[in-house]
């Protein structure tokens, strides 16, 4: 049978490994905020300099003008509040897409090739 020293250094060990592992908790926590920041940051200036090749009239004679973009994130955009963000209106749900059409069947007709390529973006 254990003395009480021992009980008392396993209990102590016990007591440390558990205030180690909420130290783990914490940094790994800290660890992933740090990560989303700096995948925010990088999103954000990506985002600026794409916006400032979009203005600059210069670059729009390579085609990187306001109406290609926006037809790009009209196709990218699913969320509406993202849609609405850059003046989308919002996408039909599939339910909404067969009520305007053939109420047998929720699929694409063949005759309409861009909606069947829209459903599969």
């Amino acid at each position: 049978m254990p003395s009480d020293g021992t009980e008392s250094r396993v209990e102590a060990l016990k007591r440390r490994r558990d205030q180690l592992n909420a130290k783990l908790v914490l940094e790994r926590a800290k660890e992933r905020r740090k990560s989303r920041a700096a995948d925010t940051r990088r999103k954000i200036l990506i985002g600026s300099y794409v916006l400032s090749r979009i203005s600059s009239t210069a670059e729009t004679d390579e085609g990187w003008t306001d109406a290609k973009w926006m037809v790009g994130m009209d196709k990218y955009l699913t969320r509406p509040a993202d849609r609405a963000l850059f003046g989308l209106p919002p996408r039909e749900t599939p339910a909404q897409a067969s009520e305007g059409t053939n109420t047998t069947s929720s699929q694409p007709s063949a005759a309409d090739p861009q909606r069947e390529a829209d459903q599969q973006a």
